[in-house]
């Protein structure tokens, strides 16, 4: 199947599960595409996030029934706030997981279900200088841009990360 009969495919999907209206956008530098169920609660829209490889290795069926059997809605439902992905390998992590390269090196930041953060440099390490008052954060880690986290990161890494 083409990958915009596809994406139509889970647009239409995910549009019929959250009962409400579901657009998507595409970020080429990450190979992702994002879909957004528009909601007018102020917690926030439920994003699902389904990589490019994912649609190429992956019958949309098959996409359909691993989001269904990975429970996604049931996740959107008791937590509009979160932003789950969708990759090749068929999983659906029920946290957030944001990669970034700051400076030349990879790091992540990530928000569990409880909406604990944290953030990991390349070597799997917590950052040294992450502040205390982050450890929660009600929004998903993707309402903040890219730009605020790798500045947060300089601030927040140790001399070696």
């Amino acid at each position: 199947m083409p990958i915009d009969e596809a994406i139509e495919a889970i647009s239409e999907w995910f549009s019929s599960q959250m009962n409400l209206e579901v657009s998507w956008f595409e970020i080429p530098d990450r190979q992702v595409f994002v879909f957004r169920a528009e909601s007018d609660s102020s917690q926030g829209d439920p994003e699902l996030e389904i990589t490019r490889v994912a649609f190429e290795d992956v019958p949309v069926d098959q996409i359909i029934s691993d989001l269904e059997d990975h429970e996604v809605i049931s996740v959107f439902q008791r937590d509009p706030t979160m932003h789950l992905t969708y990759k090749s390998d068929r999983t659906v992590p029920h946290f957030e997981r944001m990669p970034l390269r700051v400076d030349g090196r990879m790091y992540r930041v990530v928000r569990d279900r409880d909406h604990n953060v944290k953030i990991f440099d390349d070597q799997d390490r917590l950052l040294e200088n992450f502040p205390s008052e982050m450890t929660v954060l009600p929004q998903s880690i993707y309402r903040r841009s890219r730009q605020r986290w790798s500045e947060e990161i300089r601030n927040w890494r140790g001399p070696d990360q």
